[in-house]
């Protein structure tokens, strides 16, 4: 779990058993070994590495704010990333 393999190895098989969503990460983890980082679902396959300070910011799971979670990821993908993830998946 220590390895970048692991680490993603690990995100699969969470997000799998969680909602059985699919895991293929859009690319590599671009951020130093110093910032943990987590994958975010953009729809139910592909991921992207964000920040997971930035990610679990607020929690999708809790009181219903999977909305919430969403708009404060995508809005963080466009700052990190300079893409529109909506544009992308049309």
């Amino acid at each position: 779990m220590k390895t970048e393999y692991g680490k993603i190895a690990d995100a699969k098989k969470r997000s799998k058993r969680r909602r059985q969503l699919k895991f293929i990460p859009l690319w590599k983890n671009p951020f130093p070994k110093e910032i943990s980082v987590d994958y975010h679902h953009i729809n139910n396959i592909l991921t992207i590495p964000i920040p997971k300070k930035t990610h679990q910011k607020i929690n999708g799971n809790l009181n219903g704010n999977s909305k919430e979670h969403k708009k404060h990821n995508e809005k963080w993908m466009q700052k990190l990333y300079c893409l529109d993830i909506n544009t992308i998946l049309k």
